[in-house]
């Protein structure tokens, strides 16, 4: 039975850790290369998402990477509504307001509807996700979010009660 120092224990213990930890970063599809931002929480609702468990791998476009355009004018009434185009093997689109999620969009057109209780200017991001949820590619707007105007015509109530003592 050979015999070893505790040093050399320690060392390859340590060397151990390494490498399962880098195996389960390359599982998970994280880097781990200090600086780089990885997306991983998933604030879709829950029977939302499609199916993405055969997805084919990402596709790039003729330039050779992925691309993301978030649709939406400068200005909008609430409810406001924001679609995407993306090439790429995109499955999903987060959409974030002045750095909070508040929708997932899904393929063709990776559409939301939001009504917004806060008006003015907002930054509304779109960032697109592979499906462990990793950013690919991201845009932004400055949107003016205006409130609905009100009802000019509205329905009459149909039982009025002038009486409400009998």
């Amino acid at each position: 039975m050979a015999v070893i120092s505790i040093k050399e224990l320690l060392v390859r213990i340590g060397a151990l850790y390494l490498l399962v930890f880098a195996s389960i970063m390359a599982c998970t599809g994280l880097e781990s290369t200090p600086g780089s931002e990885t997306e991983s929480r998933n604030v879709g609702i829950p029977g939302d998402a499609p199916d993405t468990s055969e997805t084919a791998p990402l596709e790039l476009d003729a330039s050779g990477t992925l691309t993301l355009t978030l649709n939406t004018a400068s200005t909008c009434q609430n409810p406001c509504v924001f679609s995407a185009n993306a090439q790429g093997g995109i499955v999903s689109v987060r959409y974030d307001v002045d750095g909070l999620s508040f929708a997932m969009g899904y393929p063709p057109d990776f559409q939301v509807e939001h009504s917004f209780d806060v008006f003015g200017e907002r930054l509304i991001s779109a960032i697109a996700l592979d499906q462990m949820g990793k950013h690919l590619a991201s845009d932004q707007r400055l949107v003016e979010v205006i409130p609905a105007e009100p009802d000019p015509d509205p329905e009459p109530d149909p039982d009025p009660d002038p009486d409400p003592d009998p």
